[in-house]
């Protein structure tokens, strides 16, 4: 090999090394593009399953919560039927009647794939709770709106709700706090809107009727520990009267009675454990002489219960009633809460009051 051969080899060889390393590098930099797509195409496939994932169970939660409304609906509407039913059957109404005990219809009824209950809580004897599987009629319960009347605290019924306070160990102030947020006078000085507007929050005294128990809360002195007491024996529907064939004993009181009066009327009314709809009170006029048969009234009491009568303060009826129904789907945790205030009259039932949770 010449000089000039060597010379020309030597040149190459040299053109030659950076070339290979260029075309490594190339090689090197397309791989590790390769792999940050590959990685950022990961992260979308994961991104896109997560939220495909979330949305399945979204769609799974709306789907069974849907069901569950329309099994409470189909729960609210058996509760109307029930309504229905016992009032072309009776001229009167206990709690002996199908809307307000009936295991058969209210307890875990089949619909579809879940099943709605219609229950409630009360203490018995042992104090402990229990639930009635049945609607509770609102008309056994003092209706705290008739407090006052055209703007005007009613004294009679004022006293009543004293009464009741006293028996449930209540500041009987109380009353004089609920009058004040129902009625037009806004006392001396305009004490009520000086008390709310002085508060942290401030808001305007009512002066109007309260469309709802919850609504409570905003009156003055009134706690969730006053509340829960209160709210088993208060209502804010219905015309005022009180059913004598439903109320319990702290109501009778609080319209006057004594304790032996009151206990005589639930005496009466459980007789062969009350499982039969025999010792109902079916009219009015008749209270009195049942009573006298079942036990002899002393004058004191026949004068208490002549009053009441007279002066319109008991019936033998009731027309609204509050149904709590709850559902579940068959597997599953998921439940429904709809608490609704139901109105019977003369050809239909109107819903009042809805709650759903």
């Amino acid at each position: 090999m010449t000089k000039a051969q060597r010379k020309q080899l030597s040149s190459s060889s040299k053109n030659y090394v950076p070339m290979c390393l260029c075309a490594y590098m190339q090689r090197g930099s397309i791989l590790i593009i390769t792999l940050w797509i590959l990685a950022i195409l990961s992260l979308l496939a994961i991104s896109f399953a997560h939220h495909t994932a979330v949305g399945i169970k979204l769609t799974k939660y709306h789907i069974s919560s849907l069901k569950n409304l329309y099994i409470c609906k189909a729960g609210i509407k058996r509760a109307c039927y029930e309504l229905n039913r016992d009032k072309e059957e009776n001229t009167y109404d206990s709690l002996n009647d199908s809307w307000s005990s009936n295991p058969e219809a209210f307890k875990n009824a089949g619909v579809g794939d879940g099943a709605f209950t219609v229950s409630y809580q009360i203490e018995d004897d042992n104090k402990d709770m229990t639930s009635v599987y049945g609607m509770i009629d609102e008309e056994r319960k003092i209706n705290i709106n008739k407090l006052a009347k055209n703007g005007v605290q009613d004294e009679i019924r004022l006293s009543q709700i004293k009464k009741l306070l006293e028996i449930l160990d209540i500041d009987t102030k109380i009353a004089d706090y609920i009058v004040d947020w129902l009625d037009s006078d806004t006392g001396v000085g305009n004490a009520e809107e000086d008390f709310y507007q002085g508060l942290s929050a401030p808001y305007h005294c009512k002066n109007d009727l309260i469309e709802c128990l919850e609504e409570m809360y905003l009156i003055r002195g009134i706690t969730a520990e006053i509340f829960k007491k209160l709210k088993p024996y208060i209502t804010v529907y219905g015309d005022g009267k009180i059913n004598i064939n439903t109320a319990g004993e702290e109501v009778f009181m609080s319209l006057g009675m004594d304790d032996t009066l009151a206990q005589q009327i639930l005496g009466y009314r459980s007789q062969d454990g009350g499982e039969e709809d025999l010792y109902s009170f079916k009219t009015i006029e008749s209270i009195i002489s049942n009573l006298n048969s079942y036990q002899p009234l002393m004058p004191t009491q026949v004068h208490i219960l002549t009053t009441l009568i007279e002066t319109g303060y008991l019936t033998v009826n009731s027309s609204v009633f509050t149904a709590n129904v709850t559902s579940v789907l068959n597997n599953s945790k998921l439940v429904k809460r709809v608490n609704v205030v139901l109105q019977r009259e003369e050809d239909n039932i109107k819903i009042k009051y809805w709650h759903e949770s």
